[in-house]
């Protein structure tokens, strides 16, 4: 009968909504929605529900567009999102809510005349499940500006940056989980410049280097995690020129390699000793990977000439195994 109700009305009054209407689930007495309409226009409060009967949203009209508070809510009742519409677009304060009642996001939306334009505007904070700050900043004309803040799950300070008109702009740091700083580099106007460096998580130096117009530039080293100098690449115009070292300090070969000199650190006139043989050894100009294809002719001791293929690089000394 409750089904019956809007049709009556509409026949009685010409077929022109007016009013609360209730509308529900097919084949069940449960309410789905609750509506008001004025000259078939929606206009005035309504709520919507689940299957359950638990309020799934709730809000208001007024002349068929959305206008004020309009909330949504998870299965349990929890709500899940708070936010704010004008003239049916989003506008003004925002906030968004994990199943557990967190605070997930909180934020201001700017409307731009479209939902497509509709964008953060001011403060933002976004938080874990667990209560933590995720993420905090500014948004001005739709873009960071200003100060930025992110976090790991454990409260540490995970990224701190500086936007300007949305690009980054001065010093951007990242830290490991355990407070310990990751990487630090400089920006100018959304381009890398300046010193920059990464260690390890035990906070031993892994990298240091220097941008010049977002290209390197200068002298490149990386470290092991003993704090050991790895490799020095000198940048001017491209590679100009590479040294490498082993855990222990001492200076070893590495690629791009140069043939000749490959050939005078691994190999004796182009032959090598194995044993108490020596070998003949054919090689091969290096790939584009920096590895050497090299073969080892030798005589069978039945007679006959033997063959052996290997490929090593300008670390590794040349091995018959």
């Amino acid at each position: 009968m409750k089904k019956l109700l809007p049709l009556l009305l509409l026949i009685l009054i010409g077929c022109s909504k007016n009013g609360v209407y209730e509308t529900y689930y097919e084949d069940s007495n449960q309410l789905k929605r609750i509506e008001t309409y004025k000259d078939d226009i929606l206009d005035g409060p309504f709520k919507q529900f689940y299957e359950d009967g638990t309020i799934h949203q709730e809000g208001n009209y007024s002349s068929g567009s959305l206008n004020g508070p309009f909330k949504f809510y998870y299965k349990n009742g929890q709500l899940k999102e708070h936010k704010t519409y004008m003239n049916g677009e989003i506008e003004g304060p925002y906030k968004s809510y994990y199943k557990n009642g967190q605070l997930k996001k909180e934020g201001t939306y700017k409307d731009e005349g479209t939902y497509k334009d509709t964008q953060w505007d001011g403060f933002y904070k976004s938080y874990y499940e667990n209560g933590q700050v995720r993420e905090e900043g500014t948004y001005k004309d739709k873009q960071w500006d200003g100060p930025y803040k992110s976090y790991h799950k454990n409260g540490k300070l995970k990224e701190e940056r500086t936007y300007k008109n949305g690009k980054l702009d001065g010093t951007n740091k990242s830290y490991y989980d355990n407070g310990k700083l990751e990487e630090e580099r400089t920006y100018k106007n959304g381009v890398e410049e300046g010193p920059y460096k990464s260690y390890y998580k035990n906070g031993i130096l892994e990298r240091e280097t220097i941008y010049k117009n977002g290209k390197l530039d200068g002298p490149n080293k990386s470290y092991y995690d003993n704090g050991q100098l790895k490799k020095v690449v000198i940048y001017k115009n491209g590679v100009s020129s590479i040294e490498c070292f082993d855990r222990n300090g001492v200076e070893m070969y590495c690629g791009p390699c140069d043939l000749d000199k490959f050939r005078n650190v691994v190999i004796t006139n182009n032959r090598i000793v194995y044993g108490d043989r020596l070998y003949n050894v054919e090689v091969d100009s290096p790939n584009k990977s920096g590895y050497f294809d090299y073969r080892v002719v030798y005589w069978e001791r039945t007679g006959g000439l033997g063959y052996k293929f290997f490929r090593s690089n300008c670390s590794e000394t040349l091995k018959l195994n």
